[in-house]
C-alpha cells in the first residue's frame, strides 16, 4: 500500500482499533493469526519499548541504504536454520499432537517453495499482479547441529506439561525446549487452541534496546497448531480442511521477517503495511473469494501470502516485500546472526571440543582488585583424551592467555582450571575468558567456547549493626549488578513501603542471575551474629524462582558460601505478608571482611520483594542523631518480637524518662528530648534477651 497514515489518537485506542478489526472479521478472524495481539502483549508488558513508527523509521532507512548499495538486487542466498520443537502429549511419533518427521519435511518444502516463488500454483497469480511477484533467494534449512555441536536432524520431541496451549502461555511452551535464536529460527508445533499460528516481530538495532534484546530472545520465534504445519501435497497428514498446505507457517514466517498483514491492521483505507507495491485494502480477506475483488477503488491482492484467504487461495508476495524481508534479514538483532549460524554447519564428529561451564572466581563484586580467575571447563566432545589447551582472557580490552599442559580429560569431564592474578581498577570491569587449541589443534565447535562477564570492584566498609530497609535513597555501600548484562534488582515502593525487587514476571530471560551485594563487615567483636531478611513473593505454578543467599569470607573473590537456599515454595508468603528469614552468622564470627549476596536466579516466576536486611546480634540499639536537639531516634534490631522497657537517666542517675513498648521489633521510636536540659544523659534499655546502655548528648 502506498499511502501512509498518521495516527493522531491515543496508542490504548489503536489498540483497541486493533482488536476490534480482528474481531469483526469472522470466527477464523479472530483465532487465524495470534502475531499481532502478541505483538501488543509484549508492548504492554514492557518487553518491547520500541513502537510501530520507531521501527518503520529506522526500516525505511535501511531499505533505501541497501537499494543505493545494491541496485535493488537479491545478492546471494540465505540460508536459515530452523529448529522444530515439537510439544506433543505422549504419544506415539507420527500420532495426534506427536506429528511425523515426513509433516516437518512437507513444511520446510512448503516454505522454500513460497518463499522462492517456485510453488507449483505461482502460475495462478492474477496477470495484473504477475509483474510484481517477488522471489527471495531464502533457503529454510533444518539445523545439521545442536547448540553443543553434535549431529541432529533439527526435529526436536518433547512431552508437553499440559494437553493444549494458548498464546497466553507463551514463555511455560517455550521454556520446554528452546535452542538459541541467535543462532537457530524455533518453531513450536503443540495443540495450540486460540490461534492457527503466532510470530514475534523483529527489532529494530536502535541504540537503548540492547537490555531489552536479551529478554526477548527467549521467546523468539513461531508457534503453530499441529494440524495447519504441512500439506496435504505430500501426504495423507492430520491438517484442517482450508489450512492443509503449508501457508499459515508461510504467513507467520513473513512476520517473523517484518512484515505486516496487507491490509495494514485498521479496517480503513488509510491504513498501510509499509510496502508500496499492495494494493490498498480496508480489510482482511476471509475464505476464497472470485477474483477480480474490489477494495478502497483498487483490485484487492487477496492470493498474497500475507492476507487471510485460505491456503488455496495464496500464491505470492511481493517484490517491495521481498525487499523488506532481506532488508530486516541482513539488519535485525536475531535474524542477522542466522546467516552465519554453526547450526548450518555439518557437526564435527571427529575432533575435540571444549567449553566453559561456569566461572568461580571472581563474583560479580570483589573488595580486592587482585583476583584469581577460576573457571569450570568441561569436554563436551573428543575423540582422543585432551592433555593440553588454552585459555584466552582479556581484562578491560587486555588480551592474555595461559597454556595449561599435563591435564588428562576424556569425554564427558570436568575440571577445575586456575588462571594467573590479575589486577582490576575500581568500579566496572569487563572480562571475557576463551578456550582454544585442544591438544594444539582446533576446536571442532567454537561457538560455546567463550564466557563474558562483568565484575565490579569496590572495597566499601560498613559498622555493624547493619540495615538497609529501602526507605528513602539505597546506600551507595550496597551494589546491584547481573553479571551478564540482564535485569537487575531495583528500588520500588510496595504498599508506600520502600523495597527491592526483581520483576520475574517480565524478564523471560531465565538465565538471569541478580546479585544484591552488602559492603564489607567486621565480625570479630561480634559474639552471635545474626542476617535476616524479610521476602514477599507469591508463587506461579510451574514457574522455579530460587533466591540464594551467598557469603564470602576473608575478602574472597568467591562468594562460595551458601548461607541459604529458597525455591519458589519456600519463598511464598501467606495473606499477602512479609516472610522473616533469619541465618546464623555465628560460624564466621572472627572474620573481619565478610560480605553477604543476595543472588535471584530468574525462572520467569513472580516479582520477588526484598526488604528489611540486618546483620546484627540480637538485642543491639543504635541511636541518632547523636548529640540531639529536639528527639532522639532509637532504632531496635531484635531477631523476634520482644517485650521492651527504656529509660533514661542523667548524669548524676536520676531519672528523667522512662517508656515501654509491648511489641518492638526492629523497628524506629522517636523520643522527644526538647525538655531535657543540655547535657550527658543515660539510656538503658532492658528486653528479655538482655540489657543494653549508650550514651546520649543533648545540645
Amino acid at each position: 500500500m502506498n499511502r501512509l497514515f498518521t495516527f493522531s489518537v491515543p496508542a490504548k485506542l489503536i489498540v483497541l482499533l486493533v482488536v476490534v478489526a480482528i474481531h469483526t472479521q469472522n470466527a477464523w478472524a479472530q483465532e487465524r493469526c495470534g502475531a499481532v495481539p502478541y505483538m501488543y502483549t509484549l508492548r504492554n508488558n514492557r518487553h518491547l519499548p520500541e513502537n510501530d513508527a520507531q521501527f518503520e523509521k529506522w526500516l525505511g532507512k535501511a531499505i533505501q541504504e541497501r537499494k543505493a548499495r545494491s541496485g535493488g538486487r537479491i545478492q546471494s542466498t540465505y540460508q536459515i536454520p530452523v529448529v522444530v520443537h515439537i510439544i506433543h502429549n505422549g504419544e506415539a511419533v507420527g500420532s495426534g499432537t506427536n506429528i511425523p518427521d515426513a509433516q516437518v519435511l512437507s513444511q520446510i518444502r512448503v516454505l522454500n517453495a513460497d518463499y522462492q516463488r517456485t510453488n507449483s500454483d505461482a502460475s495462478s497469480t492474477p496477470a495484473e499482479f504477475a509483474s510484481v511477484a517477488g522471489s527471495m533467494n531464502i533457503e529454510f534449512i533444518l539445523a545439521k547441529r545442536t547448540p553443543d555441536g553434535f549431529p541432529t536432524n533439527g526435529i526436536v520431541r518433547v512431552k508437553g506439561t499440559q494437553s493444549s496451549w494458548t498464546s497466553g502461555d507463551d514463555v511455560e511452551l517455550k521454556a520446554l525446549s528452546y535452542w538459541s535464536s541467535e543462532e537457530y529460527l524455533n518453531i513450536w508445533v503443540c495443540n495450540l487452541t486460540d490461534y492457527i499460528g503466532y510470530s514475534q516481530f523483529p527489532i529494530s538495532n536502535l541504540p537503548g534496546l540492547e537490555p531489552y534484546q536479551g529478554g526477548l530472545a527467549k521467546t523468539d520465534g513461531v508457534v503453530f497448531n499441529y494440524r495447519v504445519f504441512g500439506s496435504i501435497e505430500d501426504g495423507a497428514f492430520n491438517l484442517r480442511s482450508n489450512y492443509n498446505r503449508g501457508r499459515t507457517a508461510t504467513h507467520e514466517i513473513g512476520h517473523f521477517l517484518g512484515l505486516r498483514h496487507i491490509w495494514g491492521d485498521v479496517n480503513s483505507c488509510s491504513s498501510t503495511d509499509y510496502v508500496n507495491d499492495t494494493p490498498t485494502q480496508d480489510h482482511s480477506t476471509d475464505n476464497c473469494p472470485t477474483h477480480p475483488e474490489a477494495s478502497c477503488n483498487a483490485t484487492k491482492m487477496f492470493q498474497n501470502y500475507m492476507d487471510y484467504t485460505f491456503d488455496a487461495c495464496m500464491n505470492l508476495f511481493t517484490e517491495d516485500q521481498v525487499a523488506r524481508m532481506t532488508t530486516v534479514l541482513e539488519n535485525s538483532p536475531r535474524r542477522e546472526s542466522l546467516l552465519t549460524s554453526p547450526g548450518l554447519l555439518e557437526p564435527n564428529v571427529d575432533g575435540n571440543d571444549l567449553l566453559i561451564k561456569s566461572i568461580i572466581s571472581p563474583s560479580p563484586v570483589v573488595c580486592d582488585a587482585s583476583v584469581t580467575p577460576k573457571l569450570v571447563i568441561k569436554v563436551n566432545n573428543s575423540i582422543e583424551t585432551i592433555t593440553s589447551f588454552v585459555v584466552n582472557y582479556t581484562v578491560n580490552g587486555t588480551y592474555n592467555e595461559k597454556t595449561f599442559l599435563s591435564k588428562t580429560l576424556e569425554e564427558g569431564d570436568q575440571d577445575t582450571v586456575e588462571l594467573p592474578a590479575i589486577e582490576l581498577q575500581d568500579g566496572e570491569n569487563t572480562l571475557l575468558f576463551e578456550m582454544d587449541e585442544p591438544n594444539g589443534g582446533i576446536d571442532v565447535n567454537p561457538y560455546n567456547n567463550t564466557f563474558e562477564t562483568t565484575v565490579v570492584v569496590k572495597n566499601t566498609e560498613e559498622p555493624l549493626p547493619l540495615r538497609e530497609s529501602f526507605e528513602g535513597t539505597l546506600s551507595d555501600s550496597w551494589t546491584i549488578i547481573n553479571p551478564t548484562k540482564g535485569m537487575d534488582w531495583q528500588a520500588t515502593d510496595l504498599n508506600d513501603n520502600g523495597t527491592l525487587y526483581f520483576n520475574a514476571s517480565a524478564d523471560v530471560n531465565t538465565e538471569d542471575q541478580a546479585w544484591f551485594v552488602s559492603p564489607v563487615m567486621n565480625l570479630t567483636n561480634t559474639k552471635n551474629p545474626v542476617l535476616s531478611f524479610e521476602t514477599f513473593y507469591q508463587e506461579r505454578t510451574g514457574y522455579l524462582d530460587a533466591l540464594t543467599v551467598r557469603a564470602s569470607t576473608g575478602c574472597s573473590p568467591a562468594f562460595d558460601i551458601v548461607l541459604l537456599q529458597l525455591e519458589s515454595s519456600q519463598l511464598t508468603s501467606a495473606d499477602e505478608l512479609f516472610r522473616r528469614h533469619i541465618v546464623s552468622l555465628g560460624p564466621y564470627r572472627d572474620d573481619p571482611d565478610f560480605r553477604v549476596a543476595f543472588v535471584f536466579s530468574n525462572g520467569n516466576g513472580s516479582n520477588l520483594y526484598l526488604d528489611n536486611i540486618e546483620v546484627s546480634e540480637p538485642g543491639q540499639f543504635s541511636l541518632y542523631p547523636n548529640p540531639a536537639e529536639d528527639e532522639v531516634n532509637v532504632i531496635s534490631y531484635l531477631v523476634d518480637e520482644q517485650a521492651v522497657y527504656a529509660e533514661i537517666n542523667d548524669a548524676v542517675g536520676q531519672r528523667v524518662l522512662s517508656l515501654s513498648f509491648d511489641t518492638a521489633f526492629n523497628e524506629t521510636t522517636s523520643i522527644p528530648v526538647t525538655s531535657f536540659k543540655p547535657g550527658i544523659y543515660f539510656l538503658r534499655i532492658k528486653t528479655s534477651t538482655g540489657m543494653w546502655t549508650s550514651r546520649l548528648v543533648v545540645k
